[in-house]
């Protein structure tokens, strides 16, 4: 903050940095509003627009694209850009996408699983993690002995 022109670009190394939570943006700010007000609008036929952020939008499951005639959302992308001439950050419209309502909601609200073989495969290699950090692992059975 001292030195904007020269630190702007700056790359933080720490993992403990803030960040953005995406993820509990969409699920806690995001989706409620979809929900009930997008659901009224909805259903007295209007179009609604949702303007995000780009890294924001990343995070999202794929929302299924329809041409803009048979859209009822219009995600509005934007991004912020740096200006060298002017020394300043600029919103930038990076692209639009048309999805259905109904459509873009489930794929919000409803998980995309993966594989339970992967899922079992990481929770097991973060047992395995926790009890090679213990000076005396209890005896126990892995996760696959289980199932």
């Amino acid at each position: 903050m001292e030195n904007p022109a020269q630190n702007y670009a700056m790359k933080w190394q720490s993992r403990t940095y803030p960040r953005a939570d995406y993820l509990s943006s969409s699920r806690k700010r995001l989706l409620p509003q979809l929900l009930t007000k997008g659901s009224i609008l909805n259903s007295w036929g209007k179009k609604q627009v949702v303007v995000l952020d780009r890294q924001f939008f990343a995070t999202l499951p794929h929302l299924n694209v329809v041409e803009p005639e048979n859209a009822e959302i219009a995600w509005t992308i934007y991004d912020l850009v740096y200006d060298a001439e002017q020394n300043s950050y600029n919103l930038k419209s990076e692209q639009i996408y048309y999805t259905e309502f109904r459509s873009a909601l489930e794929k919000i609200v409803l998980a995309e699983p993966g594989p339970v073989e992967l899922f079992i495969d990481q929770l097991q290699a973060k047992l395995n993690m926790k009890l090679d950090r213990d000076e005396t692992p209890p005896d126990t059975l892995s996760l696959e002995d289980y199932l």
